[in-house]
């Protein structure tokens, strides 16, 4: 009995400072919602459709800005297809967010996820072309002026 005083009474300050602030669900949920589709002339060397398990590396940046230090809010998310063009991120800490304040931003993103140099430059080695399919390379960045009010990403 007295150890259950004793909490309620260590836990007594923590109540207190409870100042019972709404909770403005609208910005709780700002994830975006991405999808890719493969358009026009056959852009791959394999097929013109997402494979499950493809994994896309993308970039937020403010809107108008591309790609420099100092506009981008996301770097190389890693998010993956089970083959219909929907991409979800593959951990939470990959999980790109909307601004809360609205702000519009653009996106950029490139396939096959892979290490990028902290100048946004993208490794590309075509020396052995014996299997077409691992050379395949896309990008987009055709996602543009979007904020939590818009949450689809379309590339």
């Amino acid at each position: 009995m007295k150890t259950n005083h004793l909490l309620l009474f260590l836990m007594l300050p923590f109540l207190l400072a409870c100042e019972g602030e709404r909770i403005d669900f609208s910005i709780i949920n700002r994830s975006i919602r991405v999808n890719a589709c493969i358009d026009g002339v056959r852009t791959r060397v394999s097929n013109d459709t997402w494979t499950e398990g493809d994994a896309i590396g993308i970039y937020m940046v403010t809107a108008g800005n591309g790609l420099t230090e100092g506009s981008v809010r996301a770097k190389n998310a890693k998010y993956v297809t089970e083959g219909d063009g929907t991409f979800n991120p593959i951990a939470v800490s990959h999980d790109v967010k909307f601004p809360i304040d609205g702000t519009n931003v653009d996106f950029i993103a490139y396939y096959p996820h892979g290490t990028v140099s902290a100048a946004f430059e993208y490794a590309v080695d075509v020396t052995d072309q014996t299997d077409p399919s691992a050379i395949d390379l896309l990008y987009a960045d055709n996602a543009t002026d979007l904020n939590k009010n818009s949450p689809s990403v379309d590339l």
